[in-house]
């Protein structure tokens, strides 16, 4: 099983800080994955030296890289179309 950690949002962050007992600051997700995802990350671990992150930030690869980034590069291909 693949670990997978998200940020929380600014709401999370301000519920947690308020003591709400269902978050943490750093809370985990235990998300199952297919066969193919798997193989997907372990390539992708390669491509990023092994870095605690697989998709790091291309200006600090010790950060994540923004989730904004891959919706990008999704919508990227049917802007060029038009």
């Amino acid at each position: 099983m693949a670990r997978l950690t998200r940020p929380l949002t600014n709401t999370e962050v301000i519920r947690a800080k308020a003591g709400y007992k269902e978050l943490t600051l750093h809370e985990e997700h235990f998300v199952p994955l297919s066969a193919q995802a798997l193989e997907i990350l372990e390539v992708m671990k390669t491509i990023s030296a092994h870095r605690e992150h697989v998709f790091p930030r291309r200006n600090d690869p010790k950060q994540p890289m923004n989730s904004q980034t891959a919706n990008a590069a999704v919508l990227w291909p049917m802007v060029q179309s038009r």
